[in-house]
């Protein structure tokens, strides 16, 4: 109901052009400050410790999920209820990005929510499910300022899921193909490397496992 009473009003301020410019300000001050909500909310202050390192973190879920949520939310009453106008959207991406910056472990969060998720896609969601869910996961992406630390950060967590065994071919390899289409080659080649040496590894084991069965 409420998408269809900010469509109304967004067709009577566009009756006199300028006056949009209100409603573009007060949507800005709103997602910003809803934003800050979720930056700064005690539950997501609550204490994890992290592998690779000895510091206490938020809880990354928590965290990423909400702004996931928010981002849908408001995508949404842009598209449907201000008719796509570009410069709403234009200010609602301006908005995330400065919500969601002002915690300089943001990026860390994203990587550990990825990390949980793929992990945890046997038997928390289907591959087709969890592949929509990264999707979505690039749209909080694109707001990072620090792409580069994200990156440090999803090394460690996808090297730790190769050698433990606890991930999925195809979901690795479907965000390393979104984070190439987002950064370029250079940006995921370590991580393709990553793929290279673990099978090298099966070959070489493999080989090894053959020649110790023919000795006498």
């Amino acid at each position: 109901m409420y998408l269809l009473d900010l469509k109304r009003m967004y067709r009577l301020f566009s009756r006199i052009p300028s006056s949009l410019t209100i409603l573009k300000d007060e949507m800005r001050s709103f997602v910003r400050e809803s934003g800050e909500k979720i930056v700064s909310d005690e539950e997501n202050k609550k204490v994890h410790y992290l592998l690779f390192s000895t510091n206490l973190f938020k809880n990354p879920n928590k965290f990423v999920q909400e702004v996931l949520d928010m981002r849908l939310k408001y995508f949404k009453i842009v598209s449907e209820s201000f008719g796509d106008d570009r410069r709403f959207s234009r200010t609602l991406k301006e908005s995330f990005e400065h919500f969601i910056n002002l915690d300089a472990r943001a990026a860390q969060y994203l990587s550990l929510f990825i990390d949980e998720m793929i992990k945890n896609s046997s038997k928390d969601l289907s591959e087709d499910i969890a592949d929509q869910k990264l999707d979505q996961v690039i749209t909080i992406f694109r707001y990072l300022s620090d792409k580069d630390v994200f990156e440090d950060f999803y090394k460690q967590h996808l090297a730790s899921r190769l050698l433990m065994g606890k991930t999925s071919d195809d979901l690795e390899k479907s965000m390393i193909a979104k984070l190439k289409a987002e950064c370029g080659h250079q940006f995921t080649s370590k991580m393709e490397g990553m793929f290279k040496n673990i099978d090298l590894s099966k070959e070489i084991n493999e080989e090894f496992s053959k020649y110790l069965s023919v000795l006498p």
